[in-house]
């Protein structure tokens, strides 16, 4: 391309961004949060602020058959919620031929959800100091009188296979350690993750890829890196993080804390 061709090229990209509206470029900071239940709930609420084309985003694991319950409340009629699904691959799906609900929606899978709470196209057109919103999440088993704890509704199931399974010691950053046992299937992969005396369940996690498997579930995630076994004595790649939320400018914000890392097997 000669010089004046490319100052064309150049002049007419910054003719195309002066030409979008002033809300459309604005920054949209989007945030994502892990959803906790309190001990002896089954139900947690959670509130923001929308401005332009900000999403929050409200991340939590169910099985199939529970049934979820979420209550959006705003003194704006532009400001909507919509539900999720996680796939494998990590894409949020909402088919758009049988799409979930809010309200009484039995869940039609195991894994992660997500519910996005965010403000319509002519919402965001319109700026402003942003738009308040409270957000109730519910889940219960479809018999809301047998509803169990939290930790018990929002966590996995194990397996007759997973149960056979022998554990593994992982020797791990500092001298801690953990215990890890495995089923490896389609839809009934599992590992079970053994720390300070409680074990839990977790599912085979849409993050995995080919470098790296990731089981979770309850709040907790192990990754541990896919490597020939020539390699896996000398690799430190076994991580335990537990989804925990802190409180950023009077937001609520999810932050993965680690509980391990470094972590090898024990030969």
């Amino acid at each position: 391309m000669t010089r004046p061709v490319r100052h064309l090229a150049l002049a007419a990209a910054l003719i195309c961004l002066s030409a979008a509206p002033a809300w459309a470029q604005r920054e949209a900071p989007s945030r994502t949060t892990q959803v906790q239940f309190q001990r002896g709930a089954t139900d947690a609420t959670y509130s923001g602020t929308l401005r332009g084309l900000a999403m929050h985003n409200y991340r939590f694991t169910a099985r199939k058959g529970q049934v979820l319950n979420a209550t959006l409340d705003s003194p704006s009629a532009d400001v909507e919620a919509i539900v999720y699904h996680i796939g494998r691959d990590g894409v949020a799906v909402n088919p758009v031929d049988d799409p979930l609900g809010l309200e009484n929606q039995t869940l039609p899978y195991n894994g992660r959800y997500e519910i996005r709470v965010l403000q319509t196209r002519n919402g965001a057109r319109k700026g402003g100091a942003g738009h308040p919103y409270t957000l109730n999440i519910a889940i219960t088993n479809a018999n809301a009188a047998t509803a169990a704890a939290p930790a018990a509704a929002a966590g996995v199931d194990t397996t007759p296979e997973l149960e056979k399974a022998a554990w593994i010691t992982y020797r791990c950053n500092g001298g801690k350690a953990l215990k890890v046992r495995y089923h490896y299937g389609e839809a009934s992969a599992r590992a079970q993750v053994q720390l300070d005396d409680r074990s839990t369940t977790l599912m085979y996690g849409p993050d995995s890829n080919a470098d790296m498997t990731v089981f979770e579930g309850s709040g907790l995630k192990w990754s541990i890196e896919n490597l020939p076994p020539a390699r896996r004595l000398h690799a430190k790649g076994g991580m335990l993080t537990r989804a925990s939320t802190q409180v950023v400018s009077g937001q609520k914000t999810a932050v993965d804390e680690i509980q391990r890392k470094g972590c090898d097997p024990v030969r």
